[in-house]
């Protein structure tokens, strides 16, 4: 008696092909009240101010390799350069010629050298990764604390790129 009155009436069966209770009434076919238009629109406002609109013209032109999602993060990982004179140079001679043809190029002021593609990374992600690359760089700092030459820098490349993805 009890346990009818734990399922309101409906007893429940054993299946003979499972090791659980399972009842016999479905809460599928029961109807589901209506939310009230308050709650509905409780967070309408809050949604549409975090809506993000893929405008270009916002970040000098730059297009997204993968829509924005609430809590995804873009990142790549990567290794600043200070440029010498002769690449400054050498610069500024390619974007006057580059202007020819595409009026709107513009230099950059920082460089960087890629070390991986974009990725994106879920907001809770973030501090293990960070933590994950320190650990696997952290032979590498030492021989990054003063400019490379190109030989230099080949076999550190090498390294990072053939390391595993995972621990």
């Amino acid at each position: 008696m009890v346990l009818a009155e734990c399922f309101h009436g409906r007893m429940p069966f054993l299946s003979p092909m499972r090791s659980f209770v399972q009842p016999i009434y479905s809460h599928s076919a029961m109807p589901s009240l209506p939310l009230p238009d308050s709650v509905r629109g409780m967070f309408r406002e809050q949604e549409e101010k975090e809506r993000v609109e893929d405008d270009c013209g916002k970040h000098e032109g730059r297009l997204r390799t993968f829509p924005h999602e609430r809590g995804n993060w873009a990142t790549h990982v990567y290794m600043p350069y200070k440029a010498g004179q002769d690449f400054l140079d050498l610069l500024q001679l390619l974007l006057i010629c580059g202007r020819t043809y595409v009026p709107q190029l513009k230099g950059q002021e920082e460089f960087h050298i890629s070390l991986s593609q974009g990725v994106v990374l879920r907001h809770h992600w973030i501090n293990s990764f960070v933590q994950s690359l320190k650990g696997r760089l952290a032979s590498c700092h030492r021989k990054l604390q003063k400019p490379l030459t190109a030989a230099e820098l080949r076999p550190l490349l090498a390294q990072l790129t053939n390391m595993p993805c995972s621990s």
